[in-house]
């Protein structure tokens, strides 16, 4: 029976995935889609100029030309269509990395990852995000089959694709290790680590090499994408997503959170000292930010809720939320430590609030978060479900992009 189930879910995931390509796969370009098609057509025809607007390194853009190169095909299709295969494979790495990691059941975690509402949609889209996932997911099976000399070439091309995957190169090996050494962060163990994947040092050697000539990580754009500057609104903007999109599972461990909490010191100065900086910090300033926010649902929210005081507070409070549940995960998954760190570290040089660059860390979070009743799981799943059939309705139609 758990077979024909798994086999069920398995063809309606396929279908779902071929069938709504079907309806998207022609439409006109959406947003970055004509940047990044600019590029990779710009390739096909010879000209190896790097875009302008482009701010990404341009790895996904050589792959997707070569592809077109030998297809002999210029078509929006076809390259969704590959955006749609990465993504499979994504959800396949998943489920591997899952059972390898020995967490549970993996049908709901297989599909709140294949659907769930800021990583569906871009399947469908000529954006670099699927190819970052995929080549981030495939490093960390690799790390969890220990496999990591492979697994930090793998990350090393991550970064090709997204500069700010860097992070990510280190954190995958360190998390995997971790686990593997249950968490024994001696002398012995750190420097085992560093002899197994001492590649990481050649790769963050090239990464400096690369910002020191380019003078910042952004390519093009730059004066929208600034070196060297620290900026809170990403992390407030992802706990405010997590809480949202985590409400079924927050609510049912909400009232255990409450008193976590409170079985600790000094959480009131903590949050006061939270509220100080998240109305300090959290400001929507980026010009791009602003743009049509009744067709970007994320300006939208960052538009209408930083209008005043009182709807300012208001978002501060599933942010509280979402602190107190990843505060509580963290002690029963302590692997949720250091990908709380890499987010961090990740999110705070983008002045940008874009919810993309959440994905790996919420790939990571769906990964290794503690489980709820099977219920919950359940109603995780088809709100995930029910929300990306909507958000990819909305953009295939022109009513909105997320």
């Amino acid at each position: 029976m758990q077979l024909i189930l798994r086999r069920f879910n398995a063809f309606t995931l396929l279908g779902l995935l071929i069938f709504t390509w079907f309806f998207i796969r022609n439409d006109g370009l959406r947003t970055d889609e004509v940047v990044h098609f600019r590029q990779i057509i710009q390739f096909v025809g010879g000209n190896f100029a790097q875009d302008p607007a482009l701010t990404t390194l341009p790895g996904y853009h050589w792959l997707m030309a070569l592809i077109l190169k030998i297809t002999g095909s210029e078509s929006m299709g076809l390259l969704r269509g590959i955006n749609v295969l990465l993504g499979g494979a994504s959800i396949l790495l998943f489920v591997q990395c899952y059972r390898l990691l020995n967490l549970g059941d993996t049908r709901e975690r297989l599909l709140q990852f294949a659907v769930f509402p800021i990583i569906f949609p871009f399947f469908f889209v000529i954006y670099t995000d699927i190819a970052s996932l995929f080549l981030t997911v495939l490093g960390l099976w690799l790390c969890l089959k220990q496999r990591y000399i492979p697994a930090v070439l793998v990350l090393m091309l991550g970064v090709a694709v997204r500069q700010t995957n860097v992070i990510w190169m280190l954190a995958i090996p360190a998390l995997t290790w971790l686990q593997q050494t249950h968490y024994d962060i001696s002398r012995q163990n750190v420097l085992a680590f560093a002899r197994r994947c001492w590649q990481l040092g050649l790769g963050l050697l090239a990464f400096a090499t690369f910002v020191l000539l380019n003078q910042g990580v952004a390519m093009g754009d730059r004066s929208m994408h600034p070196p060297f500057a620290l900026n809170a609104g990403n992390v407030f903007f992802m706990l405010f997503v997590y809480s949202l999109l985590l409400l079924p599972i927050i609510i049912e461990r909400s009232k255990e959170n409450i008193r976590f909490a409170l079985a600790h010191q000094h959480v009131a100065l903590l949050l006061a000292l939270l509220l100080a900086v998240y109305l300090f910090t959290f400001q929507n300033s980026h010009p791009y930010n602003h743009i049509n926010p009744n067709y970007f649902i994320r300006n939208w929210f960052l538009v209408t809720f930083t209008a005043g005081l009182p709807l300012k507070m208001l978002f501060f409070i599933p942010i509280v939320l979402a602190v107190l549940d990843l505060a509580r995960a963290m002690t029963e998954r302590p692997a949720l430590i250091l990908i709380v760190l890499a987010s961090v570290l990740t999110l705070l040089p983008s002045w940008l609030i874009e919810q993309r660059y959440y994905i790996t860390s919420f790939m990571l979070i769906l990964l290794f978060r503690p489980s709820c009743s099977q219920r919950t799981e359940q109603i995780m799943s088809l709100m995930c479900a029910l929300l990306s059939v909507l958000l990819i309705y909305g953009i295939q139609q022109n009513l909105f992009f997320i």
